[in-house]
């Protein structure tokens, strides 16, 4: 008699196996990539192209209302992340997408902006893990870790004060 895998073993594989796919697999030819893919990477680079290199319109758009103007590429982000990734290089791009998503646009500078707080830190490691250390600079928390802070979070994870 066969022992039946907790139900929660299914989808950590899985999770694992599409880490797998972006790290071990070659990547898919782009004629594959283009048949599987093709609308959830066109999305994507849209959206990338848009936030990076807005034109004059979109510009004057956002300057007259900076807090409730959209930006355009969240439509197309919006779109993008109702499409699964069928490929390496659907994941792959999605993986960048968050990259951009957590640094601000500026994802070859690493996280300089906002979002360096643990969970972005943690995010940015895995993407780092998923794209290649080599593809993205390291990621340095908004303060030192000095003793005092690195004391306080054990602490904390042992459910007492420092």
């Amino acid at each position: 008699m066969t022992r039946r895998a907790p139900p929660n073993r299914r989808a950590l594989l899985s999770g694992a196996s599409s880490a797998a796919l972006l790290l071990a697999a070659p990547a898919a030819g782009s004629t594959k990539a283009t048949e599987l893919d093709g609308e959830l990477i066109a999305l994507l680079d849209e959206a990338r192209e848009t936030r990076l290199n807005p034109d004059a319109e979109t510009v004057a758009y956002l300057n007259a209302d900076p807090v409730f103007a959209v930006p355009p590429e969240e439509g197309m982000l919006a779109l993008a992340a109702a499409l699964p990734a069928r490929t390496p290089e659907g994941l792959r791009r999605k993986a960048e997408a968050v990259a951009d998503w957590l640094a601000g646009g500026d994802r070859a500078n690493g996280l300089i902006h906002l979002n360096r707080d643990g969970d972005a830190l943690v995010a940015w490691s895995l993407l780092r893990d998923l794209l290649g250390a080599e593809t993205l600079p390291e990621a340095r928390p908004r303060a030192p870790l000095t003793p005092a802070i690195l004391a306080a979070a054990r602490a904390a994870q042992r459910g007492g004060v420092a």
